[in-house]
């Protein structure tokens, strides 16, 4: 139910049933409120990068990126994310990947959009260390 719906409400469940045609009337709806492993660790709280309190001078002199797996596939089947955070303006880029092995172009698509619309580099890039982007 989770990976077609969501967490639509028991009565948004029930009107379904009245409202939608060919429901189909095997669904079984939950009498409680069970617990979806993949949306309690979304909503879990990690510190990616040390907190510091200077604050880079000029837009992409420093990039903050992460890798992280989704809990489950997604509807169009990504289950890898990349974020990309300017340090000067907390302004950020997500790039969804199907694959672990397309953090090669997501990194080098990325570098090519600061260059050709921003016309700058960057400088520095950060990363939390965490071994995600180690491969064969």
């Amino acid at each position: 139910m989770h990976r077609h719906l969501g967490h639509p409400s028991k009565e948004v469940l029930q009107k379904a049933l009245k409202h939608t045609r060919e429901f189909p009337g095997s669904v079984v709806f939950p009498t409680n409120n069970p617990l979806c492993k993949g949306c309690a660790k979304g909503k879990m709280h990690s510190k990616s990068f040390l907190l510091l309190h200077k604050r880079s001078k000029q837009p992409f002199d420093k990039i903050h990126s992460d890798l992280k797996e989704f809990p489950t596939l997604s509807y169009h089947k990504y289950k890898w994310f990349m974020s990309f955070y300017d340090d000067h303006s907390s302004y950020g880029w997500v790039v969804l990947l199907q694959r672990k092995s397309d953090v090669t172009d997501a990194i080098g698509n990325f570098y090519m959009i600061v260059k050709n619309q921003y016309k700058t580099d960057i400088i520095k890039w950060m990363l939390n260390g965490g071994g995600e982007f180690n491969s064969k």
